[in-house]
């Protein structure tokens, strides 16, 4: 069917907005921001493997893409693990102490 991926992603944003609208109070600024900034990178590098063509293949006829998706998920995991762990303030701390050193 023409366009099912299209139809397909805009569900997927309608819906992800719906659960973003509910689930964002759980977050701190700071975590929202850091999620913003990982599905920023996550768009930047779906655009770059879009155009690698080492990524895309042809498979029955049309071209196809491996993964992207997935790299999405694992940038917003490590994000959220990242900020609940606080590692940014204990990198922060370790380069001070570096420069004390």
């Amino acid at each position: 069917m023409i366009g099912l991926g299209t139809i397909i992603n805009t569900a997927a944003i309608i819906v992800g907005g719906i659960i973003g609208h509910f689930t964002g109070k759980l977050f701190k600024q700071e975590q929202q921001a850091a999620l913003n900034k990982s599905c920023g990178i996550s768009v930047l590098f779906i655009a770059i493997a879009g155009a690698m063509q080492g990524m895309l293949h042809i498979d029955a006829g049309a071209v196809v893409s491996g993964k992207s998706m997935l790299v999405v998920l694992c940038l917003a995991i490590g994000t959220i693990i990242g900020e609940l762990i606080g590692i940014e303030k204990g990198f922060e701390r370790f380069g001070e102490w570096l420069k004390i050193s």
